[in-house]
């Protein structure tokens, strides 16, 4: 199992972002997005809470998988440097990552690359608090850092 884990923060934002997320239904609570807002809830908690159930999911359902059987992929680390990333998991799945020299071309025409975390600049102080709160002790956990110390 190879699991690619992503700064929840940057997961809520990028949820809020694309045209499908109102519209389905939200497995921890059999609710849109759109109908939990109705609810009272913002939609930047609810994205929020979001990450953190598929996280709390995600590590319960790993639990009975034996640690030789998963590989943990950072989603920034993916990013900054694809080639070594791409080449754990080959190596892990017991594929060469040498074996297929037209794969690293694919690769490298993607234009992999870190970017600014949008949620950072775009969201206020009360927002990062707002979200932090919800998926802090999980943050925490998975070594990504508070925005403040």
């Amino acid at each position: 199992f190879i699991s690619i884990i992503r700064d929840g923060r940057a997961v809520a934002s990028s949820l809020l972002q694309v045209n499908w997320w109102n519209k389905h239904i939200l497995y921890w609570n059999g609710k849109t997005p759109e109908e939990t807002v109705a609810d009272g809830c913002s939609d930047l908690e609810i994205a929020a809470r979001n990450w953190l159930e598929e996280m709390r999911s995600m590590q319960d359902g790993l639990h009975a998988v034996p640690k030789s059987q998963r590989l943990e992929i950072r989603y920034e680390e993916l990013l900054a440097d694809p080639r070594r990333e791409l080449t754990r998991a080959l190596s892990f799945i017991g594929i060469d990552p040498e074996r297929f020299s037209h794969y690293w071309d694919v690769v490298k025409e993607l234009e992999l690359r870190t970017r600014p975390e949008g949620w950072r600049t775009r969201w206020t102080e009360f927002e990062i608090s707002s979200v932090e709160r919800i998926q802090g002790s999980m943050l925490t956990e998975l070594d990504y850092k508070p925005s403040k110390p």
